[in-house]
C-alpha cells in the first residue's frame, strides 16, 4: 500500500508539472514582450547619450555591450528574486491547486539553476534587439534635437513578427488543457518559443 501511495504521489506531481508547463511558457512570453519594449523605450530615451559615446570613440560593439550587460545584471537579479519568491509561495500554490492531497514541495538545486539560467537568457535575448539599435546610433545624433528611435524595423519584419506571435499564442492556448498529452504540451512550449521570436 505504501508503494502504491508513493507511486500515486509521483504521478500526481508529474501531472501537476505537465499542467503548469504551458502557463510557464505564457509567463515567459509575456516577460519577453515586457522586457523587449522596456529596453526599446530606454534606448530611445538615451539616444543622445549613446551618440555622445560614439562621438568620443566608442565602437558599435561597445555601445551594444553596455545594454547587454544591463540586461544580464537585470536578469540575474530577477532570477534570484524570482527563485526566492517561488520557493516561499510554492507550498501555498500547491495547496490551492491540489486541496486535500498530500504533496511534498521540494526544490532541487538543478531546478534553481535551470530556472535562473532561463531567466538570464530570456532577459538578454529580449533586450538584444534594443542593444543593436543602441549600437546603430550615429555620432551626429548627439547634435540633433529629436531623439527618435534609430534603425526603424522594416514593415515586412513587423508583419512576420505579428504572424509568429499570433501562431505561437494560438499553439499555447490550444494545448493548455490539463487533459492534453505530453506531445501536445511540448507543442505548446514550442509555440511559446515561436511567439518569443515574433516579439523579437
Amino acid at each position: 500500500l505504501a508503494e502504491l501511495r508513493d507511486e500515486g504521489q509521483r504521478d500526481a506531481a508529474r501531472e501537476l508539472r505537465l499542467t503548469l508547463l504551458p502557463f510557464a511558457g505564457i509567463a515567459m512570453l509575456v516577460g519577453i514582450f515586457v522586457i523587449s519594449n522596456t529596453f526599446r523605450l530606454l534606448v530611445t530615451q538615451r539616444t543622445r547619450h549613446f551618440a555622445l559615446l560614439r562621438a568620443v570613440g566608442a565602437r558599435r560593439a561597445q555601445v551594444r555591450a553596455t545594454v547587454v550587460v544591463e540586461a544580464l545584471v537585470l536578469g540575474a537579479v530577477g532570477a534570484v528574486l524570482g527563485s526566492a519568491l517561488g520557493t516561499v509561495l510554492g507550498p501555498a500554490v500547491l495547496t490551492a491547486l491540489r486541496p486535500g492531497e498530500e504533496l511534498v514541495f521540494a526544490v532541487s538545486p538543478v531546478a534553481l539553476f535551470v530556472g535562473g539560467l532561463a531567466a538570464i537568457v530570456t532577459t538578454v535575448a529580449a533586450a538584444y534587439g534594443a542593444a543593436r539599435r543602441a549600437g546603430s546610433v550615429a555620432p551626429m545624433a548627439a547634435l540633433r534635437e529629436g531623439t527618435g528611435d534609430p534603425g526603424e524595423v522594416r514593415r515586412g519584419r513587423h508583419l512576420l513578427g505579428a504572424v509568429l506571435l499570433l501562431a505561437g499564442v494560438a499553439a499555447v492556448l490550444a494545448t493548455s488543457s490539463p487533459s492534453e498529452a505530453a506531445v501536445s504540451r511540448i507543442i505548446g512550449l514550442a509555440g511559446a518559443a515561436v511567439s518569443a521570436v515574433g516579439v523579437l
